[in-house]
C-alpha cells in the first residue's frame, strides 16, 4: 500500500504536468485576448500628440489637482513594509497635489470605524477603516466571484489536512493548469465554521457609502486576491468608476485564480517590480517601483545609538511567518557558530503565528544558540531606524517578495544585505556592490557571504557607502510619486482629459 501510494503520486504529478502545460498556453492565449490595452482601458487611447505634450510638463506640482482618489489595501494600521509604503505614498502624492485620498485599510478593532480627515501638504487625507472581522463567533460567509475562487478557496484548506508530497500539493494548488474555472460565474456564497465572523455585509456597505457620498475619480488597489478587493471592485463597476491594481507582492501572484478573475474588470495594472510578470500581462503592465524617505533613514538622522549586544547583529526585520525565512537564518547562524563565529540574530516584526514562533525558538534551543536569538518585536518607525543602526548586516532569506522596503531602508542607512534571489530582490540590491544575492534555498551561500562580510571591516564600509547612493539615487519619494503621477494620468481617462483641458 505504502508504495502503491507514492506510484500514484508520481503518475499524478506527471499528468497535471503535462494538463497544466497545455492549460497555461490555453490560459494565456485567452487572456492575452481578454487583458490587453483595448480591454483594460478602452476610453484611454489619446493621440501621441496629447501624450508627447502631457509628459512635457507632467513633472510640474499639481498635475493631480483637485482628484479624488479611493485607495484601499486589505493590510491592518500597523508598520508592516506595504502599509508603511502606502503611508509614504500618500504623504508624498499630497505634498505636491491639492487633492484628496481616500485610505480605506482593515482593521480587527470593532471601536476603530471612525472616518478621520488629516491635511498633509497641499492636500487632505481620509482615513476609512473597515471592519473585516466580527469576533462573535459564528459560520463565515465568503464570496466567491468565481467557481474556480470557490473550489481554490477551499481546496486549500483541504490540502493542508492531506499527506500528499510538496511538489504534488504545488501542482494542485497552482491556479495554471485550471484557467476555466476563473470564468464560470457562480452567484451565492459558500461557508465554514470559525472562530471569527465574516463582515462581508459591513464591508460591502461602507466601501459603497464611500464612493455614494465622496467624487471618486479612481479607485487603486494594492491587494488584488483579497475578498474585499473582489467586493470594491465590483461596487466601482457598477458605479462606472475605473480601477487600478498595484502588487507589491512577487507577480506570480497574478497567476491565481480569484487575481486573474478580478483583472476582467481593472483599468491598468502596475506592481513594485518588473520581475516575474505573467506573459499575458506584459504588454500592459507598469513599473512603479518602490519608495522611500531617505531623510529619515540615515546615519545622521539616528544620532549616536548606545551599542546593545556584544556579538556581531544580523537583522531580519520582517513579519514571522514561514515565508520569510526565519528558520533559515537560524540554520545559518548555527553554520557559523560551528565554525566560531558567534551572531546576534534579531528578528523584528508582528508575528502572525505564534507557533511559528516557537517553532523558530525550539530550533534555535537544540542548536544550542537559544541566547543569540532575539525578538525585538513590531517596531515603530524610529526604533527600526535604531536597530539598522546597530546592525553589522541586515538578512532577508524570504521565499517570495516584491521589492522589499527593507533592503532599501538598510541600504541607505549603509548597512550591507544579503537576501535570496526571489521576486524584486534583485532590483533592490547591486549585487557585490552594495550586498550579496543568494540563489533561493543556498544556506551554505548564504552563511559564506555574511561570514564574509562580517570579517571584513573595509568590504563592508564600502558596501555601505555604495548601498546609500543607490538608494538615493534609485528609490527616492519624489521619483516614487512622479512614478504613480504617470501611472495614474496614462491610465485614467477622464483626468486625462481633464487635465488636458486645463493645461493645454
Amino acid at each position: 500500500m505504502k508504495y502503491f501510494r507514492k506510484i500514484t503520486n508520481i503518475i499524478l504529478f506527471f499528468l497535471l504536468i503535462v494538463f497544466s502545460s497545455v492549460s497555461a498556453q490555453c490560459s494565456d492565449l485567452y487572456s492575452a485576448q481578454n487583458i490587453n490595452r483595448e480591454n483594460l482601458a478602452p476610453s484611454l487611447y489619446i493621440q501621441a500628440r496629447d501624450i508627447q505634450a502631457l509628459f512635457a510638463v507632467y513633472e510640474q506640482p499639481g498635475i493631480l489637482d483637485g482628484m479624488t482618489i479611493l485607495r484601499f489595501s486589505s493590510y491592518y494600521d500597523l508598520t508592516g513594509g506595504t502599509e508603511v509604503h502606502i503611508q509614504n505614498l500618500n504623504a508624498a502624492l499630497l505634498r505636491r497635489n491639492d487633492m484628496k485620498i481616500i485610505q480605506m485599510y482593515i482593521t480587527v478593532r470593532e471601536d476603530n470605524e471612525d472616518i478621520q480627515q488629516i491635511k498633509i501638504g497641499r492636500g487632505t487625507l481620509v482615513k476609512a477603516p473597515v471592519l473585516s472581522w466580527l469576533k462573535t463567533r459564528g459560520i463565515e460567509t465568503v464570496q466567491a466571484s468565481s467557481a474556480g475562487g470557490m473550489l481554490y478557496s477551499m481546496g486549500k484548506k483541504v490540502l493542508k489536512k492531506l499527506k500528499v508530497t510538496d511538489i504534488l500539493k504545488y501542482w494542485l494548488q497552482t491556479t495554471r493548469f485550471m484557467p476555466i474555472l476563473t470564468r464560470l460565474p457562480m452567484s451565492g456564497q459558500f461557508y465554514h465554521e470559525t472562530g471569527r465572523t465574516s463582515n462581508y455585509t459591513g464591508v460591502k456597505e461602507k466601501i459603497q457609502q464611500v464612493l455614494d457620498s465622496q467624487q471618486v475619480d479612481f479607485v487603486m488597489i494594492h491587494t488584488i486576491g483579497a475578498s474585499e478587493s473582489g467586493i470594491i471592485i465590483e461596487a466601482a463597476k457598477a458605479r462606472g468608476i475605473p480601477v487600478l491594481v498595484q502588487n507589491h507582492l512577487d507577480n506570480t501572484v497574478f497567476n491565481d485564480v480569484a487575481a486573474r478573475s478580478r483583472l476582467k474588470n481593472v483599468t491598468a495594472v502596475g506592481g513594485v517590480s518588473q520581475r516575474n510578470v505573467p506573459s499575458f500581462l506584459q504588454a500592459v503592465f507598469s513599473y512603479l517601483g518602490n519608495g522611500i524617505d531617505t531623510k529619515f533613514f540615515s546615519r545622521d538622522a539616528s544620532g549616536i545609538i548606545p551599542k546593545k549586544f556584544d556579538k556581531p547583529v544580523v537583522f531580519l526585520p520582517g513579519r514571522i511567518d514561514p515565508n520569510k525565512g526565519h528558520l533559515d537564518l537560524v540554520e545559518i547562524a548555527y553554520d557559523l557558530h560551528i565554525e566560531g563565529i558567534d551572531v546576534k540574530v534579531v528578528f523584528a516584526g508582528r508575528a502572525d503565528n505564534l507557533d511559528f514562533c516557537e517553532e523558530i525558538k525550539s530550533l534555535a534551543k537544540k542548536y544550542g544558540i537559544a541566547d543569540n536569538v532575539i525578538f525585538a518585536g513590531e517596531l515603530t518607525q524610529k526604533e527600526l531606524r535604531d536597530y539598522y543602526f546597530s546592525s553589522d548586516v541586515v538578512v532577508l532569506p524570504s521565499q517570495s517578495e516584491g521589492i522589499p522596503r527593507v533592503l532599501l531602508e538598510a541600504q541607505a542607512m549603509e548597512v550591507p544585505v544579503i537576501a535570496y534571489d526571489v521576486g524584486g530582490v534583485s532590483d533592490a540590491i547591486g549585487s557585490g556592490k552594495t550586498g550579496y544575492i543568494v540563489p533561493v534555498n543556498n544556506k551554505g551561500l548564504f552563511a559564506r557571504s555574511l561570514k564574509r562580510v562580517l570579517q571584513d571591516n573595509d568590504l563592508s564600509t564600502e558596501m555601505g557607502k555604495a548601498g546609500k547612493d543607490f538608494v538615493e539615487n534609485n528609490f527616492s519619494l519624489s521619483a516614487l510619486a512622479s512614478r504613480h503621477e504617470k501611472f495614474y494620468i496614462t491610465k485614467h481617462a477622464v483626468s486625462i482629459n481633464r487635465w488636458l483641458q486645463q493645461s493645454l
